[in-house]
């Protein structure tokens, strides 16, 4: 009885094998047949769009070419070889309002929406990675990127982030960050930045609406916005006011991280005071970041009060500490500073940035730091 057991179960092994096999044969095939049918329609509109991109005027396009391409946008691998072009052309052309213009004309929300392209379960991220794709930004595109700021999914949010980001509209920008704000789900940090600093619209006009309405949002989207600003360099004399004004009256320890890093890379002497004073902070995050802005503004207190901040009980900001200091001091003045320590801690770490920088040599660096210990002094 056993023996057939195993026999029967043997056959029943086998078939299965055999019908995964067939499966994904099948599949295969089945993938290569899609695949040869979006090349050969890749290779069908790729000269119709790019003729027609070369016109003057869009209106100059034949009528009868563009109910062609709608029609071929009507299906899936035609609306998968329409996105291949698309893409192809932005990448050598770079994206302007021609193109969305253009976009506009043959792809709408409806037909995408009407169009099976991908299972229920996926099909709502999908339109709006396409709706991304094409630059589409009509009102009822930026109504439903803005209602998918409110879904569950992680990936219909981050996409109707990007079809907002591509809309090329600064009201739709602060409407969305009005939803995220008050939004029971989590939006990553990086992600939300990145949405500011892809914006694809007139951004002198941002950076003035973002300004002025800093003070109505949390202290986590006023962080990202000076975040924003930090990397697109914007230097602008009321923005630099308003987060200065953070920096002197906030409490908030990740909002006056992020102000102080701003002011490390431009520079406002005003912001010095305030900088400073965070070198006695609770927070040790904030004294580092201090310590390592510090060094941009060279000055005598500064140098002083880097040098006190050498005695620091935590590592990272008697690290950022002394490479600060050593940008501002003499070469020949160090070995007098590490003398004229008390704490072996922080002569240790200013004999270690000396020999990173070649000041000590490396032979030399194991010697020094032995007669540290024994009390010696150091000469050159």
């Amino acid at each position: 009885m056993t023996v057939y057991v195993i026999y029967i179960t043997f056959i029943i092994f086998v078939i299965l094998l055999i019908l995964v096999g067939l499966y994904f044969l099948i599949l295969l095939r089945y993938q290569k047949v899609q695949s040869k049918k979006i090349n050969e329609m890749v290779a069908n509109i790729r000269d119709i769009m790019e003729r027609h991109l070369s016109y003057e005027k869009l209106n100059h396009i034949p009528k009868e070419e563009l109910e062609y391409l709608k029609k071929i946008a009507s299906n899936k691998i035609g609306l998968q070889g329409l996105l291949i072009c698309f893409k192809d052309y932005v990448e050598k052309n770079g994206f302007h309002e021609k193109a969305r213009e253009y976009a506009n004309e043959i792809v709408s929300y409806q037909t995408l929406l009407n169009n099976r392209i991908v299972r229920n379960k996926y099909r709502q991220s999908y339109i709006l990675y396409l709706l991304a794709e094409f630059g589409i930004n009509t009102e009822e595109v930026k109504e439903f990127a803005i209602n998918s700021l409110n879904k569950r999914s992680i990936y219909v949010r981050n996409n109707a982030l990007r079809v907002i980001q591509n809309a090329s509209s600064v009201p739709l920008v602060l409407e969305a960050l009005d939803v995220i704000d008050n939004n029971e789900y989590y939006f990553n940090d990086r992600i939300l930045v990145d949405f500011l600093d892809g914006f694809m619209g007139n951004r002198i006009s941002l950076n003035r609406h973002l300004l002025n309405n800093m003070d109505k949002y949390s202290n986590r989207v006023k962080r990202l916005i000076i975040e924003y600003f930090f990397n697109n360099h914007v230097d602008d004399q009321d923005i630099k006011l308003k987060i200065l004004h953070y920096l002197s009256n906030s409490e908030d320890k990740e909002l006056l991280i992020a102000s102080t890093k701003y002011f490390g890379k431009i520079s406002d002497d005003r912001a010095i005071t305030y900088i400073l004073n965070h070198l006695n902070s609770s927070h040790w995050e904030l004294r580092a970041i201090s310590a390592k802005v510090l060094g941009k503004y060279k000055r005598e207190d500064v140098k002083l009060k880097l040098l006190e901040s050498l005695t620091d009980k935590n590592y990272t900001v008697r690290y950022n500490s002394v490479f600060s200091y050593m940008d501002m001091e003499e070469e020949n003045a160090l070995m007098n500073s590490v003398n004229n320590m008390e704490d072996v801690f922080a002569k240790q770490m200013l004999v270690y940035a000396m020999q990173s920088r070649n000041i000590i040599s490396f032979e030399d660096y194991p010697v020094i730091l032995e007669g540290l210990e024994e009390g010696v002094s150091l000469e050159w």
